[in-house]
């Protein structure tokens, strides 16, 4: 008598292990449920044996049970066989130079914009963050930062991540620290210093995980983190890294934009011009000397915008947008 083939499904558009899970905990609810009654303790009997298995090579799920149970599982698969919308997450990162009037980047860049045709920003309680109505707004408030010269584009990094999975974006640096330093050590016959060097990430790190609702709504989780160094004391060897953390979840629409700020640094510099020599003369020496002394504040923002790509289509027009913001990039920087 022949052997009878186990049914089973090739799987088109998402990984067959990532349902497998979810499939056979339907299984095993309706088998639960249907377990109330003597005839669903029997049917609970048969499904007993149920089992679906992951064949990796061909990304398919077979199937071992009853007919009728394979015959709803196939319905479910269908339904869950669906392309996973992926959403193309732009990250600019810039640099705002504030005057003494202005408390942050935020306001300047929502002043920047107020009285542009096609601008609407919505600044947030606070001033710490601002809010752009869709993808028209936010390429007009790019263009205006783009040609102020108060505003120095850092970076503009992208990445693609599908809806429920994380992404990742760095931009930075990596600084060397002194992790173990022994003195004495013989090396060879002679007697050295031997130091251990570790290298950490400064700059900007930013962890998102979007998650594309029915509606074409995005819901956000990011995770910032922003990391500086310090220059070093006299006592130590390795330059201090001073860290601030933020963590926030929103919703936008397609195209729309988050700008968030509130990162401020104050630098300070000083310095001296004048006649090598004598600018050095005790008490006649600032005759021939200028002294300046420059304070500077800045403020790190940083905009979010998420294009959702349902299909090829919307992938395309994505990209030859991002094509005519490399040219405006370019021109600029």
């Amino acid at each position: 008598m022949p052997s009878v083939k186990p049914p089973w499904r090739t799987f088109k558009n998402t990984l067959a292990e990532d349902l497998i899970e979810t499939l056979n905990q339907v299984l095993s609810i309706e088998g639960a449920e249907e377990g109330e009654d003597g005839a669903g303790e029997r049917r609970q009997r048969r499904r007993s044996g149920t089992q679906l298995v992951y064949e990796k090579s061909r990304n398919a799920v077979l199937y071992r049970g009853n007919g009728k149970d394979w015959a709803r599982i196939r319905i479910l698969i269908d339904k869950l066989d669906k392309p996973v919308p992926q959403v193309l997450i732009e990250v600019l990162l810039a640099e705002v130079t504030l005057s003494g009037q202005e408390e942050s980047g935020i306001e300047y860049l929502a002043n920047l914009g107020i009285g542009s045709r096609g601008i609407d920003a919505q600044l947030t309680s606070g001033g710490l963050s601002m809010a752009l109505d869709g993808a028209g707004e936010t390429r007009a408030l790019l263009r205006l930062a783009y040609e102020d010269n108060r505003v120095a584009i850092r970076s503009l990094p992208r990445l693609v991540v599908k809806s429920g999975e994380s992404g990742n974006i760095f931009a930075g640096s990596q600084v060397p620290i002194l992790s173990q330093r022994a003195e004495g050590v013989q090396v060879e016959g002679s007697t050295s210093i031997v130091q251990q060097i570790q290298y950490r990430n400064t700059g900007v790190t930013l962890d998102i995980t979007p998650i594309v609702q029915a509606n074409g709504l995005v819901d956000l989780e990011i995770s910032q983190t922003f990391s500086e160094t310090r220059a070093a004391g006299a006592a130590s060897l390795t330059p201090t890294i001073l860290s601030r953390n933020l963590a926030t979840s929103m919703t936008l629409r397609d195209g729309q934009s988050v700008i968030m700020g509130g990162l401020i640094s104050d630098t300070q510099s000083q310095g001296h011009s004048g006649v090598p020599g004598l600018g050095r003369i005790p008490v006649v020496g600032r005759l021939f000397r200028a002294d300046s002394f420059q304070k500077d504040r800045t403020e790190l923002v940083v905009m979010v915008i998420p294009y959702v790509i349902a299909d090829h289509r919307q992938g395309r027009e994505l990209t030859e947008q991002i094509k005519s913001q490399l040219e405006l990039h370019r021109r600029f920087l």
